[in-house]
């Protein structure tokens, strides 16, 4: 009777845990960015961009803009814009801005001399309304920023930065994240 019990215990533990070590059939669309981050180090500044995922897909940009130099640099976000496939779609929207006021002109964003500036900014041709606004996932495709940086109060330097989108299954993906 025991040996009975003891087959018994042994054949329910396996029928449990041997599924779970087995790995999934089912597999996971996610969105991929080629390459990790882009950035344009010169001697004014540095700017990056780093698409930002939100559980499998990229949503929005992780802007860094570091100023080299002495003087204020700023970002002159009337002409800033995302580029889909390379072309400009629309401006960005980021915290501090309503949803119904994305439209309007957006004061310029003042970097001190030697400062780092960061912000998480999301595609306004994304930006979707319901009951509380929310964004969809970029797509496939080249996307990035067209970024319009005044510097020394007379210079103005247009930089683009480009990143390519990838929509690929996980378990095809060595590092999906």
């Amino acid at each position: 009777m025991r040996k009975l019990v003891s087959y018994t215990y042994c054949f329910i533990m396996v029928l449990f845990l041997v599924p779970l070590s087995m790995p999934g059939c089912a597999s996971t669309i996610v969105s991929i960015s080629d390459p990790k981050y882009q950035f344009i180090d010169n001697d004014l500044y540095y700017v990056s961009i780093t698409p930002i995922r939100s559980r499998d897909y990229h949503y929005a940009f992780r802007l860094i803009v570091k100023n080299k130099t002495s003087e204020e640099l700023e970002i002159d976000w009337d002409k800033t814009f995302y580029l889909n496939d390379e072309e400009p779609v629309s401006s960005f929207m980021f915290d501090g801005i309503a949803y119904n006021d994305r439209g309007l002109s957006i004061p310029r964003e003042k970097i001190k001399a030697n400062d780092i500036f960061i912000r998480t900014i999301w595609p306004n041709a994304l930006v979707d309304r319901k009951k509380d606004w929310f964004h969809q996932p970029l797509e496939e495709g080249r996307h990035g920023i067209e970024i319009t940086l005044i510097v020394n109060k007379k210079q103005v330097c247009k930089e683009r930065l480009l990143l390519n989108i990838i929509i690929a299954s996980e378990d095809n993906t060595e590092d999906s994240k």
